[in-house]
């Protein structure tokens, strides 16, 4: 945003002015050095702390009670497109579990983003609440915090066939477009400036999954991800020669020793097309075309 730079998939970015306000990590010492290795334009990104000396005497900014004034500096300053709030929970005075509480702290911040016209990025984490498959349950505090948000993303560790961790970013809900949809990162770690050591982020490719598979994959055991990958093994050799029935699919699986849950979740990591054109009662599995550029 403060380069005018573009997206992971490419697209433009309109340039803008950045805000980050932190309540955790050292501007001097962790955010500025990773900003600047990123190769953000520090003249149009600007940072407020918890922390602020007034008059000899130090004074703490509360979000919550000073987001008048943060507002009315930022439209002086003017040009702002992006606010990073970190944790954001520092913008809940209540009870960050009770969804009334947590809607009445976000609700002047999103109205505030309205004025402004820029985006608010508020960062949290995942707790570890394993009951449920919906990626939006796993987040720390009320559901209103994801209910609230019109996009919300997720980073997990995912093993890949080499049992080796690979890092994704997932859309976990959108509000104004598919909420299907990852990209690939790696932490690099670089010289911000001579003797100043930091890390960024290095995208990767784009993953065709929605997040609810993800998930489930990244909480996988051992035994699940050898089930899943033998799966896969399976049904491309297969179809490898072309459609067969789905019939004839399965009971190979079955002599094969291959579960109907492995085979299905290798079905949908495939891609494999279902063709019922041959009339009822026939339905064929077939592998995607591959394009070839």
């Amino acid at each position: 945003i403060s380069t005018g730079g573009t997206w992971p998939d490419g697209t433009s970015c309109e340039q803008g002015n950045v805000l980050i306000f932190t309540a955790e990590d050292s501007i001097k010492r962790t955010i500025n050095p990773r900003v600047r290795l990123a190769g953000a334009d520090l003249r149009r990104v600007k940072y407020i702390h918890a922390e602020l000396n007034t008059a000899g005497k130090t004074k703490y900014f509360d979000i919550t009670k000073h987001l008048k004034e943060l507002e009315a500096a930022l439209k002086e300053m003017g040009g702002f497109k992006l606010i990073v709030i970190d944790p954001i929970v520092s913008a809940i005075a209540g009870d960050q579990n009770k969804n009334e509480e947590v809607r009445r702290g976000l609700e002047p911040i999103t109205h505030m983003a309205e004025r402004l016209d820029c985006a608010i990025v508020g960062i949290t984490h995942f707790g570890k609440n394993h009951n449920s498959a919906d990626p939006m349950d796993k987040v720390l505090g009320s559901r209103a915090f994801t209910a609230v948000s019109r996009v919300v993303y997720g980073t997990m560790t995912l093993q890949n066939r080499n049992g080796d961790d690979v890092k994704i970013l997932a859309k976990l809900k959108s509000n104004v477009g598919s909420d299907k949809g990852a990209y690939f990162y790696e932490i690099q770690k670089g010289e911000s400036s001579p003797g100043i050591h930091s890390t960024c982020i290095s995208w990767g490719e784009y993953i065709d999954k929605t997040s609810r598979d993800l998930v489930s994959e990244a909480e996988q055991t051992d035994d699940e991800r050898h089930e899943n990958h033998e799966a896969e093994d399976f049904l491309m050799h297969c179809l490898e020669d072309g459609p067969k029935d789905v019939k004839q699919v399965k009971k190979e699986a079955s002599a094969q020793n291959i579960n109907r849950r492995a085979l299905d979740k290798a079905r949908r990591t495939l891609k494999v097309k279902l063709d019922r054109s041959g009339g009822r009662g026939v339905c064929l599995w077939e592998l995607p075309f591959e394009e070839i550029s």
